[in-house]
Formats: structure tokens, C-alpha cells, sequence
């Protein structure tokens, strides 16, 4: 009986210790999708009030006009909606936007590069929120930031559950602009013409068409007992780009990122109204293995951090 007691106390006693000293918890984990806890620093929800029956356009302040037909909207059950419609637009150029957005340039595994990202929203007076008629598309013409005119207009996959997976559809229309002075004075004036047929998150962009690609793997801590959401993910430098990770409960893990590339890895969390952040430039190669740790920021702080990020690709807004 005495050695089943001191057997017993021994387990104890060691199991006690391994889970004083054993593994540490973890201290970063994955955001909860579409779940932002950054609404503050997105871009603002511009708000458009009209009459259903009448065409009328609006302007934004970085030129993006929207162009709106009579009868363009139906309500739940199929039938042109009617009297006042509030359409909510908002726009994301910047890449620190769309870090804060949570969002992330990639259709069915292949990269492509932005040139402008949009959610689009309708209701009427009573709240409801309405759909787009298919024989009446919505005009969005929004400045040309890159010289390319192969873009398509993307929108978000909605069959994917809780992921931005962007879907191919029609080409980008670019206006002829014949008063110019110069090739170059052309192509920076010229505009993209979205056609949408779909509400929601509505992207321009185009096809990188890098084949050699290959694998980064991230672990980030944060030094403290929290646990701390974060979303983590690869800017290109070359491209207007940015690939979010997948967290396998351990590691941020990201596929098809293209190699030898100069790249800025960036991991942001937020508890309350503490803010943690990575902000790390490499170069990408297949099997890197990179490990982090989130610093703890003000919000302030946080925001312009990520603000220097927009002077990695040209911009024209």
C-alpha cells in the first residue's frame, strides 16, 4: 500500500511539473473570418441615396464614379424594387486598406494583382438588401493605376465558406482617351470600366502568371499568455499582390507564393485595444521557414506602420 501511495505521489508531482514546464500555450491563432475587428481603419462605407426609377451617377473623392440605371435593383422576391434606394460602396487601393480588410488577392491558388478592390450593397427603406437585375449592370469606372489592360473583373466566391477566393468574369473595359499629349500622359489618365452583375466584394485585377512557385512557412509568437488572433500575409513587391496565410493550428502557411521575390511578410492582432504586429522584408523561397514575434503597438502606431506599405507599389489615387 505504501508503494501504490508514493507511486501515486511521484506521478503527481511530475505530471504537475511537465504542465508547469512543458509546452508553453500557444499565443497566436487565426482570425475569426469575416469577423473584423479592424472596422476602424478600413476605408469608410460611402452611402448613395436615389430614386429606383430615375438614372443617376456618383462620384467618390478619388474619382471612382458609379453609374446607376431605373430599374436596376430587385427586391427578395425577383420584382424591380421601388421608391428610395441606399447603395453602400466602399473601396480599398491601399494596401495597408486591405491588410485592415483582411483581405487577400488570390483565385483558385493563382496569385493575381489588384488594381482596385470594392464592396457593393443595396436596401431599400425597409432594410432589405436587394439584388442586382442580370440584364442591367452596374457601371463602376475607377482611375487606371497600372499600365496592363489585361484585367478582369473578380468577384468573391461565395461557395468557399469563410475564405477570399476570387472568381474570373468578364474583361475590364479601357475608354479610348484620344486628347493627349504624350503616350505617357495617355496611359496614366486612362480609365477601367468594371461591368458588375454581382453585389458584394467586387475586384479588378489580372493573372501574374508566375509557374515557379512554392512554399513559406511563418510561426509567430507574441511573448505573452494571450491569445492573440492575428492575420498574417505576403505583400509582393513586384506585384500589387497579397497572399493570406492558412493557419494549421501551429503555423501560418502559405502556397503558390512566387519564388526569388521580394516580399514583406506582415501578421497584425488586435486584443481589446492592444495591437501586435510583424512587419518583416525577405526574399521567397520554397521551404523558408520564418519565425516571428508579434511586437505590441498602439493603435496609432500600428497604423502608420502599415501605412508605409503603400509606397511599395506606384500609386495614382
Amino acid at each position: 500500500m505504501k508503494y501504490i501511495l508514493k507511486s501515486t505521489l511521484l506521478f503527481l508531482v511530475i505530471n504537475y511539473l511537465y504542465s508547469c514546464n512543458g509546452v508553453k500555450k500557444r499565443s497566436v491563432s487565426a482570425p475569426t473570418p469575416y469577423e473584423n475587428e479592424f472596422e476602424n481603419q478600413q476605408p469608410k462605407i460611402l452611402t448613395f441615396t436615389f430614386d429606383s426609377n430615375t438614372d443617376t451617377s456618383f462620384k467618390t473623392e478619388t474619382g471612382t464614379k458609379i453609374k446607376f440605371t431605373k430599374n436596376q435593383f430587385n427586391n427578395k422576391d425577383g420584382l424591380p424594387a421601388q421608391g428610395l434606394i441606399t447603395f453602400q460602396f466602399r473601396e480599398y487601393h491601399k494596401i495597408s486598406e486591405m491588410v485592415f480588410g483582411k483581405l487577400s488577392t488570390l483565385s483558385d491558388g493563382k496569385i493575381i494583382a489588384t488594381d482596385g478592390m470594392f464592396y457593393l450593397n443595396a436596401i431599400n427603406q425597409t432594410g432589405d438588401t436587394l439584388t442586382l437585375n442580370p440584364l442591367k449592370p452596374l457601371e463602376i469606372t475607377t482611375h487606371k493605376n497600372d499600365k496592363d489592360s489585361g484585367y478582369y473583373t473578380f468577384y468573391n466566391d461565395k461557395k468557399i465558406k469563410d475564405s477570399f477566393n476570387w472568381k474570373k468574369a468578364g474583361r475590364v473595359f479601357v475608354p479610348e482617351v484620344w486628347d493627349t499629349v504624350s503616350v505617357e500622359s495617355f496611359l496614366n489618365k486612362v480609365m477601367n470600366v468594371l461591368t458588375v452583375v454581382e453585389l458584394g466584394f467586387v475586384n479588378c485585377d489580372k493573372f501574374i502568371n508566375n509557374s515557379n512557385n512554392g512554399e513559406v512557412i511563418t510561426s509567430i509568437n507574441t511573448n505573452t499568455d494571450a491569445d492573440v488572433p492575428a492575420y498574417c500575409t505576403i505583400v509582393l513587391k513586384k506585384y500589387k499582390s497579397m497572399v493570406a496565410a492558412n493557419f494549421d493550428g501551429e503555423n501560418f502557411v502559405f502556397k503558390n507564393i512566387p519564388l526569388n521575390e521580394e516580399a514583406v511578410l506582415v501578421c497584425v492582432g488586435k486584443i481589446e485595444n492592444e495591437y501586435y504586429l510583424v512587419v518583416k522584408e525577405f526574399i521567397t523561397s520554397n521551404g523558408l521557414k520564418l519565425k516571428e514575434t508579434m511586437i505590441k503597438k498602439t493603435k496609432i502606431d500600428a497604423e502608420n506602420e502599415l501605412k508605409k506599405l503603400n509606397n511599395l507599389h506606384s500609386e495614382s489615387i
